[in-house]
């Protein structure tokens, strides 16, 4: 007696022909031949689905995000080399892979200068006499406190901040571009390779802020923490440094006083991008808040 064949849904779809979603072509199959849409069954559209989509991208399932990891931290300008000659298909993209990394900085306690308080914009920096005058204003117009309008400010800022920590990006990129400036590398070129080394830049703080932070309010006085603290900062920027240098040598491939000059502009960078990072800060959350 012969057995009725069983339901196959991926071949009973491939034998379907409609119209393509996407680019309105003849679709014959599971796949559009002119775009490659997939046609799509009952069950894509389940919330089992969606969970499996949002988490294969953001875990990577082919692999690509753990290697770059490694590569991006143990391989200095493996990156930024490999996609300046093309070879892609192994590494996560720069801009994914830096937005994954900067989720990093959203789960680390508060180690970094990223975020200032109100009382610190009006105190401790060049435009501190001009952010004083704003907040006294505002404060008088609104009948508040300086607690108030601190807590208003403090609520806004740690959202901006986030979303400009891209703001230090073309700084790096500047750096590299001057020093480089004989080899003619494009300005995307130099782009890449910043937002690799400022995503190293973002591991280390995250990996400070997990380790040494913790350390430090549990075990250690706070009159010497201060002291470690600034140590910890000396040190990761250190291991910044080298790494850097370690990556445009890989990547740039530029002679060896220009790897030396390299280091202090990465230091002017390094001052340069986050003090009008701050400033913009300021601004912003002052405006919003």
């Amino acid at each position: 007696m012969n057995k009725a064949p069983e339901d196959d849904t991926d071949t009973a779809t491939t034998l379907v022909t409609d119209q393509c979603p996407s680019c309105d072509a003849v679709r014959e199959g599971l796949y559009c031949s002119v775009c490659g849409e997939r046609r799509i069954r009952a069950d894509d559209r389940r919330l089992r689905a969606l969970y499996s989509t949002v988490s294969s991208t953001i875990l990577d399932a082919d692999g690509r995000l753990p290697r770059s990891l490694v590569a991006l931290v143990f391989r200095p300008g493996r990156l930024t080399f490999d996609w300046m000659r093309g070879r892609r298909r192994p590494w996560l993209g720069p801009v994914p892979l830096y937005l994954l990394i900067n989720l990093l900085i959203f789960l680390a306690p508060p180690l970094s200068d990223f975020n200032l308080s109100l009382r610190e914009q009006t105190v401790y920096q060049l435009w501190s006499e001009t952010a004083a005058r704003l907040v006294e204003a505002r404060i008088a117009s609104r009948n508040s406190t300086f607690a108030m309008e601190a807590k208003r400010y403090g609520d806004v800022s740690s959202e901006v901040g986030k979303l400009l920590l891209i703001w230090h990006v073309p700084f790096l990129a500047l750096a590299t571009a001057l020093v480089c400036r004989a080899q003619r590398h494009y300005a995307a070129d130099h782009l890449v390779w910043s937002l690799h080394q400022f995503s190293v830049f973002l591991i280390l703080i995250f990996t400070a802020a997990w380790t040494v932070g913790p350390l430090l309010q549990s075990f250690v006085p706070s009159a010497v923490a201060a002291n470690v603290l600034s140590f910890t900062w000396r040190g990761l920027l250190l291991v910044f440094l080298a790494h850097s240098v370690l990556a445009a040598h890989k990547a740039f491939s530029p002679s060896r006083w220009r790897l030396v000059a390299l280091v202090p502009c990465l230091l002017i960078a390094l001052l340069l991008g986050p003090a009008s990072y701050r400033l913009v800060q300021f601004l912003i959350a002052f405006a919003l808040s």
